[in-house]
């Protein structure tokens, strides 16, 4: 029963070899790549199964490695078979490729001989030796395709790499030489907020001076207190919480309103945005600047009481959650 199935199986698959020979030698075939696959597909699906029950019925169990190794095999010679198919609907094939289009009829044909053996008219050995050349040339040409394929999307996705990593350079470098002349055009008497934008300034050497500039005025401290409470505020927390080596007790009023201000602008991101994550470089800044005021002898507990009731419910805050974390728990 069986047996009978597989072969009302081949026949449906020899049907859909014919069919694709007669398109592809007719002057219209498929429609694109899509009507292609259409006249593809049904037969692979089809060599799938048959494959597959050949080999699970121990009827390959005579090629060296068995059955761990037919699997593989099988996948090697449908990619084959697909391609062929698709030369079919080339107009100008070459010899080569018309003797490569005998490949699924002889495919099919190992398939019977796998199915019935015919061993009165073919000599076990002979049929052996026949299937093992049509599917080992079929495996070896289907896997040397994948490989070929693989390398060539490898070496692209590096050639992709390399020529983003130039493009980004010469942004890198075109916004280093905008920084540099700007930075350069300032004043010495440039306000505190115009320089605090240069302290990540895209070029390494304006950021060092941006960064000594700042620290070298006279009246910083002043400036930073005051800055917490203007619009600028953002600037002067980036800078006291990733830049200054420590901040001052005066901050903690300016602070304070800060953490209430961005946590009531937060909140709803927190609170109901799926990545949250992502936003946690943009808020950090607020707890380590409230870090370095408590360590300077502030207090802001109750705000980043409030931060990490919020902070730790949201997605991917983790680490934040963690860090507010360690600041309350610290004496």
């Amino acid at each position: 029963m069986t047996n009978l199935a597989l072969d009302a199986l081949m026949l449906l698959v020899l049907a859909c070899f014919v069919l694709s020979r007669v398109a592809g030698a007719s002057s219209s075939g498929p429609e694109g790549p899509v009507g292609a696959w259409l006249v593809a597909v049904p037969p692979v699906f089809l060599l799938i199964i048959i494959l597959v029950a050949l080999i699970a019925r121990g009827r390959f169990d005579w090629v060296p490695g068995g059955r761990a190794l037919c699997y593989p095999l099988v996948l090697g010679v449908l990619v084959t078979t697909v391609m062929i198919m698709f030369s079919d609907f080339e107009r100008n094939k070459t010899v080569w490729q018309e003797l490569a289009g005998l490949f699924p009829f002889l495919l099919l044909a190992t398939c019977l001989w796998a199915v019935h053996g015919f061993e009165d008219t073919i000599p076990r050995s002979a049929g052996r030796a026949g299937a093992a050349t049509i599917l080992g040339l079929g495996a070896a040409f289907g896997w040397g395709v994948m490989l070929f394929g693989f390398v060539q999307y490898v070496r692209n996705q590096a050639q992709i790499a390399k020529a983003q990593a130039i493009k980004e350079k010469a942004f890198q470098d075109e916004r280093a030489a905008q920084d540099l002349a700007k930075f350069r055009a300032l004043p010495d008497d440039t306000p505190l907020p115009e320089l605090l934008e240069f302290i990540y300034s895209w070029s390494d050497a304006v950021q060092k001076e941006a960064r000594a500039k700042v620290a070298a005025r006279p009246h910083l401290e002043d400036e930073l207190v005051e800055g917490l409470t203007a619009p600028w505020s953002d600037d002067a927390v980036l800078y006291i919480g990733n830049v200054a080596p420590k901040a001052s007790v005066r901050m903690q009023p300016g602070m304070a309103q800060v953490l209430e201000k961005q946590l009531e602008i937060w909140r709803s991101t927190f609170e109901y945005d799926a990545y949250a994550g992502k936003w946690e470089p943009n808020v950090s800044r607020y707890i380590e600047a409230a870090d370095k005021v408590q360590i300077a002898g502030g207090d802001l507990k109750p705000q980043l009481k409030n931060w990490y009731d919020i902070v730790r419910k949201a997605k991917g805050m983790d680490g934040l959650a963690m860090r507010i974390r360690m600041i309350l728990e610290r004496k």
